[in-house]
């Protein structure tokens, strides 16, 4: 009988590591796949000079979508030059408002989102409370 009550704590004892250990992988899955971001896709300005980059979190390769709802999820936009140099972003609700960027002769803007200023390197957005942020991104 004491053989009995043995296994059967050796067997529980090992099915608890093996669930705490499933439990943790799949926590640092989770993690890995909100991080990691996707590229949607990429606009050119006209001359070429620019891109505006959307991407989103890997996690929603794994999340189930009715068909016409791919581009319901959320993401990013920036804006970076031929050498890569980045010149601002923000967040998006949905990868398709990113569509909406507008180039303009100074930089580009989206509407709700933001305003970019090649020239002076800036990127201005608007906060939470109404107040229009221009942030320094470039020298």
């Amino acid at each position: 009988m004491r053989k009995l009550f043995v296994g059967i704590a050796i067997a529980t004892s090992a099915s608890i590591h093996g669930l705490m250990l499933l439990g943790s992988s799949l926590i640092w899955a989770v993690i890995y796949l909100s991080l990691v971001q996707v590229e949607y896709d990429r606009l050119s300005d006209p001359t070429g000079k620019y891109e505006a980059v959307i991407t989103y979190p890997k996690l929603y390769h794994f999340l189930p979508a009715m068909p016409g709802q791919g581009s319901d999820i959320s993401g990013s936009i920036a804006i970076y030059d031929r050498g890569g140099n980045f010149y601002g972003g923000d967040s998006l609700d949905f990868v398709r408002d990113g569509y909406g960027v507008e180039w303009t002769e100074t930089g580009a803007s989206l509407q709700f989102v933001g305003e970019w200023d090649f020239a002076a390197g800036t990127y201005a957005y608007w906060s939470d409370d109404g107040e229009r942020v221009v942030e320094q991104v470039r020298e």
